[in-house]
């Protein structure tokens, strides 16, 4: 089934790799600002930065770990049955999935508005004004994390979790009588 494909290669294979790399920029930029932090001369935006990341950090992390360990997981399961042509369990783990899943979307939508905000205070991930080269460095990072949240975004919301919602919902459509048997 090609729903199936798509959603195991999206859990499976670019997921992960955002995951990765957004739990690697986090900590790029938090060893950043750190350095930062420390040198002679304080510098305001650097101090700024600290602070939004110190509040962006653990939300992030958070929940790229129940992503992780939960979610992910959990549509694993659901794929699982299918192949197995257990549509009802499949179905009845699917509905079980629904109040994570939204508030897992209300998370992201948290955590993107963080970053949107930062995105603000560093005038769109503006250089032009930076004269610190650490700064610009840190500040380029910034501009990535935020480019790959948005693209992790994207992937889970609007590729595997609709591909999701297609195969379960196509496969209650086609059999009624799942809804029945709940």
């Amino acid at each position: 089934m090609k729903a199936i494909r798509e959603i195991q290669k999206i859990y499976c294979e670019e997921l992960p790799m955002l995951e990765e790399k957004l739990f690697a920029l986090s900590n790029q930029i938090h060893a950043e600002i750190e350095t930062l932090m420390k040198a002679e001369e304080q510098n305001v935006q650097a101090s700024l930065i600290h602070n939004f990341m110190q509040r962006l950090e653990p939300g992030l992390k958070q929940l790229i770990h129940k992503d992780v360990t939960f979610i992910l997981p959990y549509i694993k399961k659901i794929v699982e049955l299918f192949e197995q042509g257990d549509v009802a369990s499949a179905y009845q783990h699917y509905q079980n999935l629904k109040k994570p899943v939204a508030d897992l979307i209300k998370s992201q939508n948290e955590v993107m508005d963080q970053l949107s905000r930062l995105r603000q205070e560093t005038r769109n991930f503006n250089l032009f004004f930076v004269r610190d080269a650490r700064l610009k460095k840190l500040i380029i990072h910034l501009f990535n994390l935020y480019q790959c949240f948005e693209k992790y975004l994207f992937t889970e919301e609007n590729l595997l979790l609709t591909a999701l919602v297609h195969l379960t919902e196509g496969a209650n459509a086609e059999n009624p009588e799942i809804v029945k048997t709940l």
